[in-house]
């Protein structure tokens, strides 16, 4: 199994998430794990959200593994929030 870890920082909005799903794209092959790594993104807007939920749903279907690990957070509170912490496969940090 191939492993990439796509990184984002910053605000993950209408504006940057086009850009993300881009560098996803050419990793939605059978088989490969996609870890995007958002421990460093401060805000996420449901716009975004509503990308990465359908990208999970769409690894589901065409074979390969995706892992989020978020931090922030804001970031985690939307999550849990829209119900979307039960429904992605998240990685969390370590409760201290």
């Amino acid at each position: 199994m191939s492993t990439v870890v796509l990184t984002q920082a910053g605000e993950l909005d209408i504006a940057t998430i086009p850009a993300l799903m881009d560098r996803l794209e050419p990793h939605r092959q059978p088989g490969a794990l996609v870890v995007l790594d958002l421990r460093e993104v401060v805000f996420m807007d449901c716009y975004s959200l509503s990308h990465i939920l359908g990208a999970n749903a769409d690894s589901a279907t065409e074979g390969w593994t995706l892992s989020i690990r978020v931090a922030a957070p804001p970031v985690v509170r939307l999550l849990e929030l829209t119900g979307a912490a039960k429904l992605l496969p998240l990685e969390l940090p370590a409760a201290a």
